[in-house]
């Protein structure tokens, strides 16, 4: 967009976060579940994302296991959890705005 949207746009990100603080919707969960064990089931044929996720969790120095329970940890995760880890990371006083302006031609 243009940058002089920039404000538009900024308040509707910041709408959208603190919807996301306040613990969104159980059907918007469920969509994105579904739309990443879709992607996960992809995932799962290719060697370059066995090899990311074993070197992953080496360096991190977490359980192999790990990897293949996902769909049990995602099945568990509930809005909650998403709303206090989104209110750790996401203050609503701490945010950087970085608007892009054309060159001038």
């Amino acid at each position: 967009s243009g940058p002089e949207r920039a404000d538009e746009l900024l308040a509707e990100i910041l709408e959208e976060i603190e919807w996301l603080r306040g613990g969104a919707e159980e059907q918007y969960l469920a969509t994105v579940k579904g739309q990443f064990l879709s992607a996960r089931e992809e995932q799962l044929r290719d060697n370059s994302f066995w090899m990311r996720q074993i070197l992953s969790a080496s360096q991190r120095g977490d359980s192999f296991g790990q990897i293949a329970d996902l769909e049990d940890r995602l099945a568990n995760l509930t809005l909650d959890e998403i709303a206090a880890v989104a209110r750790r990371v996401l203050p609503p006083d701490q945010y950087l705005r970085v608007v892009l302006l054309p060159e001038d031609g």
